[in-house]
């Protein structure tokens, strides 16, 4: 396949990948599993990438999880427990039943390995 520079390349908001794709109105199970593009942080460089904001930087994407998603699952990439409890508050107050969470590092035992 083509190789992209790092650092350049088109971002999108979660409303627009929607669109593009043309996603159905109701969608069982979104993974993501972006590389520390899921924090909303700004002026960051991430994998050589110069980010401005992540994912979750505003409240839109957290909406737009919320109104059509039932399940989500993401891949958190911060040693930093306040940036992933952050993270987690955002679906906590909107009243997502959290199943798992992890942070990366952890060495957790479950009914399924």
């Amino acid at each position: 396949g083509a190789q992209r520079e790092k650092g350049t390349g088109k971002s999108l908001t979660l409303a627009e990948l929607f669109r593009l794709y043309e996603l159905p109105c109701v969608i069982d199970l979104i993974n993501i599993d972006i590389e520390g593009f899921e924090y909303g942080q700004s002026e960051v460089k991430i994998n050589g990438y110069d980010v401005d904001e992540g994912i979750f930087h505003s409240l839109d994407s957290i909406t737009l999880l919320s109104s059509r998603v039932k399940r989500i699952h993401i891949g958190l990439h911060s040693y930093d427990q306040a940036e992933n409890e952050q993270l987690r508050q955002l679906f906590v107050t909107r009243n997502w039943q959290e199943e798992y969470f992890w942070v990366p590092g952890s060495n957790v035992s479950t009914p399924h390995g």
